[in-house]
């Protein structure tokens, strides 16, 4: 049996905060993947749809996230 030890004690001062990690930003194409044949569905199009899909969702998502507290200062 393995015993850990831990040199401070864990405390939670405040409720945790639900799971909300940051939307991901779409892959990027390489150059040589659109085929410059105007599909239509074209990599490059498909892209910045997406592109803006997520910017879209990462200004939610920020707005989301709580203010970090201003430090106290403490008087001379």
């Amino acid at each position: 049996m393995m015993t850990v030890i831990t040199s401070s004690p864990i405390t939670m001062s405040s409720p945790s905060l639900p799971h909300d990690p940051p939307p991901e930003a779409p892959v990027r194409p390489g150059d040589d993947e659109c085929c410059n044949s105007g599909c239509t569905y074209c990599i490059l199009d498909m892209y910045q749809e997406q592109r803006i899909a997520y910017e879209e969702k990462l200004r939610a998502w920020q707005e989301r996230q709580p203010t970090p507290a201003k430090p106290q200062q403490r008087g001379a």
